[in-house]
């Protein structure tokens, strides 16, 4: 009797707690909330699909819920003592890197240079550990969530710098050929501590992430379909048909983002591109209602004062407010959620200008079952052909393969039965055949559509421009890409990515030189530390100082270092990457702003903001 009254104890007491979490956090398997064109947020109906970006829905403002679980945001309670491991793992790193030189005066030089970088990143995990102990109890409990990724993003990013300049030290030095080997496992096994602490914010960030994608995508369409278009506020660019297609990508990008800015309703003229006679929308699917036969009458005068309905832009040009930056309204979601915010903001124009026409889109998936592409795989577009020599420098098979050797390795690690698969994209015929000599072990697939030549006219041919979409496309799938970003293709491909992924960039590796848009070869950079020359070819650096980092693909790359100009001494240099941040600016973009009411914070991006904080609040207040 007393077996059958602890039993039904027992089952009351569960079925209490339940009772008790559902009431607090809502119920975990119903459908996210999403943003619709009102401004509020809705909940999803039960076949709701969150790759459809035409799934429509109706929850209040203060009512948002959530479906992670308890586990993901309560699990932070103990994240320091994984920092903690993580500093003793980099000791013994250390310990082993510096055994390596012998007591010569170059050899005392290099490993100076070297022990710099170690106690500077050494004091980055340092004052993580502190932080993630927290002052508060609430700091305590949550340990390395949301709020700090962005610093383990930088420790991240300063780890493989610091790795790519011990692995240039060590073969310039030619020191014993197994040194390289053990250093690039000291490497990845310090990654794989790092990923894990920035995968437990994962879920959270993801939330807030493609909350807010939807919440710009609506923004987007609604200007784009004005109720009248020859009332509404126009942007004309034309198509220039001066680049090849990445770039083309680029520029109507760079239309739709000033349009997005001025709150105009950008109408592109691409009929006659040299790519499709129909223009754009051959391939995509058109940017709104409105074309120069709607939107703009006889009586218009089309110039580029801001003051007439009617006005055009270069598509060529971009402007300076636009590069480096991002939507001061939308800086307190995406500068600590994301690795790199500019590109993020860059890809929801990217992925809006390229939504396929169906018939396009049904090739890429027939072409998709065909070559059996699916995950893990790695992307790897290999530029050759004309531009190399003109607008970059060519880099060998092996420069590519180095890092997605490495991506590889770590994937073995948990699971041996994986075949390393690559998609590749190229020009020249001659690779495929080189990279499976000399890469035996690796299986690699290409679209099978066209015969890959290096003549440059065969892009625009009958095909050409198909074959260079799906080339994009398949890249941007991949779960790692490595490529060269001065090509404009690798670009597109990285900006597609990103718009995919809750945060691509540490996904992807350049085997040249860093993201930029547009033909804009210099970006801001200031430097968190100062540098004193170890090596010819270096420059000084005092903290605070502004660098103009180069953007020249012809510079040597992937040796941990930035090449710039210190704006303070006007000298030009190389200095450890791991030494300088990048600089942003925040732009202010009225259509973020309610008409009624010009404080954002009343609004929907408030709402994506403080939403995993609830949460969070409404943990402690359960203990």
């Amino acid at each position: 009797m007393s077996k059958i009254v602890c039993f039904f104890a027992t089952l009351c007491l569960s079925l209490l707690q339940i009772y008790v979490y559902f009431q607090v956090f809502g119920n975990p398997f119903e459908a996210p909330a999403v943003i619709v064109d009102n401004g509020t947020l809705e909940s999803k109906p039960e076949n709701w699909n969150p790759n459809d970006e035409n799934s429509n829905a109706t929850i209040k403002h203060n009512e948002v819920k959530y479906s992670y679980s308890l586990t993901d945001v309560h699990s932070g309670s103990v994240r320091y003592e994984n920092l903690n491991f993580l500093s003793e793992d980099f000791e013994e790193f250390w310990f082993y890197v510096k055994s390596l030189f012998e007591e010569t005066k170059r050899s005392r030089t290099e490993k100076n240079s070297l022990q710099d970088g170690y106690e500077i990143l050494q004091n980055q995990i340092t004052n993580m550990i502190n932080i993630s102990k927290g002052n508060s109890n609430e700091d305590k409990e949550n340990g390395i969530t949301a709020w700090n990724y962005k610093s383990l993003w930088h420790l991240n990013l300063d780890l493989k710098n610091y790795w790519l300049q011990i692995i240039l030290i060590v073969r310039r030095m030619k020191i014993r050929k197994d040194a390289e080997g053990y250093i690039n496992e000291g490497y990845m096994s310090l990654k794989q501590e790092v990923d894990k602490l920035m995968n437990i914010s994962k879920k959270q960030r993801a939330f807030k992430i493609k909350m807010l994608k939807r919440f710009i995508r609506q923004k987007i369409k609604k200007l784009q379909n004005p109720e009248d278009c020859a009332k509404a506020k126009i942007l004309i660019c034309n198509v220039t048909n001066v680049c090849g297609f990445g770039c083309e990508t680029h520029s109507l990008t760079n239309c739709l983002m000033q349009a997005f800015r001025y709150e105009r309703t950008l109408v592109y003229n691409s009929k006659g591109w040299k790519y499709a006679d129909d223009g754009w929308e051959y391939a995509f699917q058109p940017l709104g209602k409105c074309n120069m036969s709607n939107a703009v009458t006889a009586i218009d005068q089309i110039g580029e004062s801001e003051h007439k309905r009617v006005i055009k832009k270069r598509a060529m040009h971009a402007p300076n407010w636009l590069l480096w930056s991002v939507p001061a309204e939308l800086s307190q979601i995406v500068l600590p959620d994301h690795g790199q915010p500019f590109v993020w903001w860059i890809s929801q124009f990217i992925a809006y200008v390229t939504r396929y026409q169906p018939w396009l889109a049904n090739n890429i998936d027939e072409i998709s079952n065909k070559i059996f592409f699916k995950s893990p795989i790695a992307g790897v577009h290999v530029r050759r052909g004309d531009k190399v020599k003109k607008e970059a420098v060519r880099h060998e098979v092996e420069e590519y393969m180095f890092f997605v050797q490495i991506w590889f390795e770590q994937l073995l690690l948990k699971n041996k039965t994986i075949v390393p698969t690559v998609y590749l994209a190229t020009e020249d015929a001659r690779v495929l055949p080189e990279l499976r000599n000399k890469y035996p072990t690796y299986k690699f697939i290409t679209q099978k559509v066209l015969n890959v030549t290096r003549k440059r006219t065969d892009r625009y041919v009958e095909g050409g421009l198909e074959g260079i979409i799906t080339d994009i496309h398949f890249l941007a799938k991949c779960d790692y890409l490595v490529c060269t970003l001065s090509s404009s293709v690798c670009r597109t491909a990285y900006d597609i990515m990103t718009y995919r992924n809750i945060d691509a960039s540490t996904q992807f590796q350049s085997v040249d030189t860093l993201y930029r848009f547009k033909r804009n070869f210099f970006a801001p950079w200031r430097a968190i530390h100062s540098h004193t020359p170890y090596n010819d070819g270096e420059m000084e650096l005092l903290k605070e100082d502004e660098i103009k980092v180069s953007f020249d693909p012809h510079l040597p790359s992937n040796d941990g270092f930035l090449r710039g100009i210190n704006k303070r001494t006007g000298k030009q240099g190389k200095f450890p990457a791991y030494k300088a941040r990048e600089l942003l600016t925040r732009v202010n973009y009225s259509i973020f702003h309610d008409a009624n009411d010009t404080s954002y914070n009343h609004g929907v991006i408030e709402n994506i903001a403080i939403g995993v904080r609830s949460k969070r609040k409404k943990l402690n207040e359960i203990k």
